[in-house]
């Protein structure tokens, strides 16, 4: 997959529906899902609630920055994937979620680093689509 940065535009489409949506003006967030019944936040949103099972769910929206929660560099991977690549989980406004870094190599990963949750474009092997997916870029800091 080849991988950069996304920039604004309005015919963006999402690698996956449901998961992450733009506004007119290019304006990026996940959408995550919060329980009515027990508080509980989750991403990707779900139609039952992971925790207590209930069907009170409604979508809420993610973005920004974030804490990284835990993290690996991946050294060997599937073929097609250039490596190393760093993948973990991401603290975001109460939402664990789970995702790949960029600029890791320049500014070395550490659980507690602040990183920004950001879109980037991914070809799809099977039709060359460009699509729209996210990544946590790795702050200075």
């Amino acid at each position: 997959m080849s991988k950069k940065r996304a920039g604004k535009g309005k015919n963006l489409k999402p690698f996956m529906e449901g998961v992450l949506e733009f506004d007119g003006r290019g304006a990026f967030h996940l959408t995550a899902g919060r329980c009515g019944r027990c508080g509980s936040r989750f991403f990707p949103k779900r139609i039952f609630c992971p925790a207590c099972g209930s069907g009170s769910v409604r979508a809420i929206r993610i973005k920004g920055k974030g804490k990284v929660y835990t993290y690996t560099v991946c050294r060997v991977g599937p073929p097609g994937i250039k490596t190393p690549y760093a993948i973990g989980y991401v603290d975001v406004k109460g939402v664990r979620v789970f995702g790949r870094f960029e600029g890791w190599e320049k500014t070395p990963l550490r659980i507690g680093r602040e990183v920004e949750l950001i879109p980037f474009f991914e070809e799809s092997r099977d039709s060359g689509e460009k699509l729209v997916s996210y990544r946590f870029e790795v702050k200075d800091g």
